[in-house]
């Protein structure tokens, strides 16, 4: 049996989430914010993956669409994308947003 382990880091206006068992991770993102001001670059980078939740090889570039609510009327397809060492956003660059949140699921090195 795999044991569990677990790594949050906080982001400004919310967190990553990273859960692992085995080789299997979940990454969870929530990003919030009532002033509905969230704004990010096509492809900018949004948290590093930790050592010990990087993916292999098979998994770049993996994408998983994030929900969202945005009181500008803003439309589109956000999703983050894992990459060798970080994860980035996509999308959110088309209005202003009040919260971002969805997961992931990939495979680690071991």
């Amino acid at each position: 049996m795999f044991k569990i382990e677990k790594q949050t880091i906080n982001i400004p206006n919310g967190f990553v989430s990273f859960v692992k068992q085995g080789n299997i991770v979940s990454v969870n993102v929530l990003i919030q914010d009532d002033t509905n001001n969230l704004f990010f670059l096509e492809n900018q980078k949004l948290v590093d993956i930790p050592q010990k939740f990087l993916p292999v090889p098979e998994s770049h570039r993996l994408e998983s669409s994030l929900a969202f609510s945005s009181l500008s009327g803003a439309k589109g397809a956000t999703r983050i994308q894992i990459n060798p060492s970080i994860i980035t956003i996509w999308g959110a660059n088309n209005g202003r947003f009040n919260i971002l949140k969805g997961s992931a699921t990939y495979y680690s090195k071991i």
